[in-house]
This record gives structure tokens, sequence and C-alpha cells, in this order.
């Protein structure tokens, strides 16, 4: 027949995956021998059956023949024309093949290149690590130990003070209890000197009263008097001191008076005692009650005085 199918252009992409320490590396190869051969092998029978119908046709000089070996040549061109393009597609296919090889091989080698530095920078960053680890831990153990001497020492200070505190206290306190018992044992001793069990006292009244004017009170009736040993009435006006001490003096009276009255009290010749108080201008009778507590030495005097301007400076009554 002088008409054939034509093999197409084929072409075999195989494909392989390698994984080592990890990392995923991809091969592909383009095949196109097997493609090349085939297509040789339908142009050489092509062009034998051709060069048969060439042959038969040239012994015949129609036109008919000469067209036919026209055609014939054009196509046995154009099969040529496929086995050069074909050749040139096999040079591609090697070209990229040896391109792909160089990718792989270079991707391979970048890879190994990267593990290689990360391996690398995981081995330095251990080692830092490491170091910086052990030099905390140094200075911590370094820091703690500083503190736990300066504690101690320090413990040690406070101890030794609160140790002399307490003794210096101690002595303080049994040196202050000796000396409050001396300071008692004196004042007990000056005490059993001074203090009586028994109350020492006068108490008496006047038989008159008095005239109205300046009247000492009179001491010429007795109630009550046990002042020895410290003092006594040395006459009806006066009272005179035995002893040296505190002294009290109480003067109570009932007078009459038209305006004023006065009342003084005096130790040891001077009145320590004054009153002044207004009446209300009438003749009612009033109470007056006048004390106070002086020291005086031994052989000392003391007495009262009052004033009203009625005739009753004091009321005879001993109530």
């Amino acid at each position: 027949m002088l008409f054939r199918s034509v093999a197409a252009l084929a072409a075999v992409a195989l494909g392989t995956e390698t994984v080592v320490d990890g990392i995923v590396s991809r091969r592909q190869e383009i095949t196109g021998h097997g493609m090349s051969a085939a297509i040789a092998a339908d142009l050489s029978a092509m062009e034998h059956e051709l060069n048969e119908v060439t042959h038969q046709l040239n012994n015949q000089r129609s036109p008919l023949a000469m067209g036919v070996s026209h055609v014939a040549q054009d196509m046995i061109n154009r099969q040529q024309g496929l086995l050069a393009t074909s050749t040139g597609n096999t040079n591609m296919v090697g070209w990229l093949e040896a391109a792909v090889e160089a990718g792989n091989t270079e991707t391979a080698a970048q890879a190994t290149a990267m593990s290689v530095a990360v391996a690398a920078s995981l081995t330095r960053l251990e080692g830092s690590v490491a170091d910086s680890v052990a030099s905390l831990t140094s200075t911590i153990d370094t820091r703690i130990t500083g503190v736990l001497s300066t504690l101690a020492t320090t413990t040690s200070e406070i101890n030794a003070g609160v140790a002399a505190a307490d003794a210096t206290i101690a002595a303080s306190v049994t040196a202050q209890i000796r000396a409050v018992n001396v300071s008692l044992a004196g004042v007990t001793t000056a005490l059993a000197g001074k203090k009586d069990d028994a109350l020492h006292i006068w108490i008496g009244s006047c038989s008159n009263n008095g005239n109205g004017g300046w009247r000492e009170y009179c001491y010429n009736r007795v109630n009550v008097d046990t002042a020895r040993p410290y003092f006594r009435k040395e006459n009806d006006s006066r009272m005179r001191t035995i002893t040296s001490g505190y002294f009290r003096m109480q003067f109570y009276r009932m007078f009459q008076s038209c305006n004023w009255e006065h009342t003084l009290l005096y130790f040891d010749g001077n009145h320590r005692r004054h009153t002044h108080t207004w009446t209300g201008g009438n003749s009612q009778w009033r109470d007056q009650d006048v004390y106070l507590t002086w020291p005086m030495a031994a052989n000392k005097q003391s007495w009262a005085r009052a004033w009203t301007c009625g005739w009753t400076i004091w009321n005879t009554s001993d109530h």
C-alpha cells in the first residue's frame, strides 16, 4: 500500500523518589531512544515501499506515474524532515537528562550541606546552652553561699547583741530592785520612827462667844486630848509643837454677822489661811469651816483668829 500509519512521536517519562537522611530526592528521566528507533523503522519500510512503487512507475511515462512519483518524493522528504526533527528531539532529551541530573546532583549537595550546617548549628547551640546553664548554676551557687554566710554572720551578731542586751537589762533590773529595796528599807525605818499607830489630836471649844470684833479662839473646853508627844496646848489660845512634822488645823464655828466675816489660821507666827465672806447684811446663823495642813519645826506655835460685826463671833455650843 502507498499510505500507512506513521508511528507518532512518543516519550516515556520515568520518575523516581529517593529518601536519604530525611531528605526526599526526586529524579525524572526522559527516554527518547525507543521513539527514535520506531520512527526509523517505519521510515525505512516506507522508503522501501516507495522505491518499489517508483521503480514500477519509472517504467511508465504517463502523467499519473509522474504525479505519483512527485508525491512519493514529497513524502520521502517529509519523512526525512521528521527523522531530522526526531534526532533534534533526541538531542534535546539528552540535554534535558543532563540538566535534570545536574539539578539532582546540586540539590543533593545543597541538602547535604544544609544537613551538615543544621547539625553544626544544633551542636553549637547545645554547647552554648550547656555552658550558659553551667555558668548560671555556678553564679546561683556562689550567691546562695554568700547569702548563707552573711545570714550566719548576721545571726551570730544578733544573738551576741541579744545576749549582751539581756545581760545589761538583767544587771540594770537587779540594780534597780536593790536600790528600791534599800529605799523601801529606809522609808520603813523612817516611818517606824515617825508614824504612830495612835491618833494624836486635840478637840475642844470655847465657852464664850467673843463679843464681836477681832478675837483669838479660846481652848478652855477640852473634848479629846491625845496630842502628845507631837504637840500640846500651851494655853487657852495657843498650841505648841513638840516635834517637827506636818500639822493640820481645822477651825469650825457658828457665827452671826451684819456684813463680812474673816477667819485666819496662824502657823509659826504667820497667817497661812485668810477668808473673806460676805454674809448678806443680816444676822442669821451661819457655818464656817476653815482648815489647813502645814509643816512646822519643833517648839512652834499655832492658833486661830476671827472677826464679825455682831456680838457672836462663835457659838458656845461644842457640837
